[in-house]
């Protein structure tokens, strides 16, 4: 297949109406990334802290958009049969859970002796921004049931997990 490269300015005086273009927005102010080999397994049913997923922030705009990402392996165990997998953005600052999502619901009657399913899992979350003081975050985990789940080690070796926080000028 050809590819065909239009000029739609070609032979146009004057400009062009805003409908047929993006017109500003959008802009990254800055971009914070922690990343850790670290990993952590959980057995509880109440939040515990995934180690080495923390990082702070102070926005540049008080009008921004904050776009939180998380990014790791999920490992289940034998025990893991009908358990959901449930990850927190927790806003240290303020004492409060920023966004919570199941992430993985493990619907199976067991995992045989010799496999260790792994899942890469990637979640977004996107808040306006609280003005221009700083926050820091942390990045927890729970099990609806107390089956064992491992974040950031897959069957072969521990992975790099990242936890991003992203600042988006309006």
């Amino acid at each position: 297949m050809s590819l065909v490269k239009l000029n739609i300015a070609r032979g146009v005086t004057g400009t062009l109406p805003t409908s047929n273009y993006v017109q500003g927005g959008g802009k990254l102010s800055q971009q914070i990334i922690t990343q850790t080999t670290d990993n952590t397994t959980c057995t509880s049913t109440s939040f515990i802290d995934l180690s080495g997923m923390t990082a702070s922030i102070t926005p540049v705009s008080g009008s921004s958009t904050i776009l939180f990402t998380v990014s790791g392996v999920v490992n289940l165990s034998q025990s893991n049969a009908d358990n959901y997998v449930i990850q927190n953005i927790y806003n240290v600052t303020d004492s409060s859970e920023e966004e919570q999502r199941t992430i993985i619901r493990v619907d199976n009657g067991g995992v045989d002796s010799y496999s260790y399913p792994y899942h890469q899992i990637t979640w977004f979350y996107k808040r306006a921004s609280w003005g221009t003081s700083a926050k820091s975050f942390k990045c927890q985990m729970k099990n609806e049931l107390t089956g064992e789940t491992r974040w950031n080690r897959n069957a072969f070796a521990t992975g790099a997990a990242q936890f991003m926080i992203t600042e988006i000028a309006s």
